[in-house]
């Protein structure tokens, strides 16, 4: 191996090994004893709900391969509404043995208006959204999994639902998070302005047409 190889293979680690370092001095040290706060998305402006301040935590999901693929990993789909906003609905808060919080959804109530697939006998269900209201430090804030938008009192949906298996309420969660829930009557303005993904809007088109009261 020639000299000048030799040396640029032994700087090339070191030189690596700087940049991660410098990359770590940049980053602010957490204070001891505490997590990372809610993430909140800088982009967008101040965003409540009944006042509450929102702070969304960025998550990764299974992405859903059209409206067939979504049909099929749901067990259960509805056309509903509901009357509580989520800054009203019961919240459920998960947190670790330190207390920090691990999780938050709350539980949403509604009758059901028609059945598209599952048990057509059901008339009231409990959804499981994920938002809630959460108390931390003495102040609440509605705490929200990255894009998904919460349900909007007296606005028609129609919903592709899972049956919850680690929350123990019974709960029944929307498919893909943010691709299982659709407004289907114009009312709620944010969840498009909120997802803006092609899929999700290609799904909603196709929902439209064909569940339909």
């Amino acid at each position: 191996m020639k000299k000048h190889s030799l040396i640029a293979l032994i700087l090339i680690p070191v030189l690596s090994g700087l940049a991660s370092v410098a990359s770590l001095q940049a980053r602010p040290k957490p204070t001891a004893g505490t997590k990372p706060q809610v993430h909140q998305v800088s982009s967008q402006k101040v965003e409540t709900i009944k006042g509450l301040l929102v702070k969304r935590l960025p998550g990764s999901i299974i992405p859903i391969d059209g409206l067939d693929d979504l049909i099929a990993k749901s067990d259960l789909i509805v056309i509903e509404k509901t009357d509580k906003s989520v800054a009203e609905a019961r919240p459920i808060i998960g947190k670790d043995h330190e207390g920090f919080i691990t999780t938050a959804v709350s539980e949403v109530p509604f009758k059901v208006n028609k059945v598209f697939k599952g048990d057509s006998s059901l008339k009231e269900i409990c959804l499981g959204q994920q938002a809630a209201v959460v108390q931390e430090n003495g102040k609440s804030y509605i705490r929200v999994f990255d894009e998904y938008t919460p349900l909007e009192p007296g606005k028609k949906y129609v919903l592709f639902l899972r049956k919850g298996i680690d929350t123990g309420e019974g709960l029944y969660f929307p498919s893909g998070v943010m691709y299982g829930k659709y407004n289907v009557d114009g009312g709620d303005a944010k969840e498009d302005a909120a997802f803006d993904d092609p899929t999700f809007k290609a799904i909603k088109k196709a929902v439209k047409n064909r569940f339909k009261e």
